[in-house]
């Protein structure tokens, strides 16, 4: 499968756009599982090594029975994962999950909580803090960036 790159909304028109490119649904949803019990929860679920998954890469399997790209892009500065799927799944997937993490603690919440916590973990988000006139160096997000990696689309930078 081709790699999509997570975006948020200030982008989502490229992102529909590469991810018609890929074998990914047109359409399709997230839902992140972060947190000390997140990947044990959510490996209940799936037959994906989860812990195979490097930080900020992914991993195409199933989540209950679900076609899914997971990925290890927690946004909270805590560890955790995204699965992406096909709308029609989201009933189930949100069902069976948080019934699952519930007695570890697991508490649904907004994108204003998730801004809150990755703000005080200094991750920066793309149509806010940076964007395509600020560098991920002057964003201080060079340890994301490996101009030396065969491919780098900055190379030249």
């Amino acid at each position: 499968m081709q790699a999509i790159r997570i975006r948020t909304s200030s982008t989502f028109a490229r992102t529909i756009a590469q991810a018609r490119k890929s074998k990914m649904p047109r359409a399709f949803l997230a839902a992140c599982h972060s947190g000390p019990e997140g990947a044990g929860i959510l490996q209940r679920f799936t037959k994906v090594p989860l812990d195979s998954i490097k930080y900020y890469h992914f991993a195409s399997g199933t989540v209950d029975g679900v076609e899914c790209l997971i990925a290890r892009t927690g946004y909270t500065g805590e560890d955790g994962f995204e699965i992406y799927f096909a709308p029609e799944h989201s009933e189930k997937l949100w069902s069976n999950l948080l019934e699952a993490g519930t007695a570890h603690g697991l508490l649904p919440c907004g994108l204003g909580a998730r801004n809150t916590l990755r703000l005080e973990a200094s991750m920066c988000l793309y149509g806010h803090e940076i964007d395509d006139t600020t560098t991920p160096w002057e964003a201080g997000l060079g340890w994301i960036c490996k101009p030396e990696k065969e491919n780098f689309s900055d190379a030249k930078f």
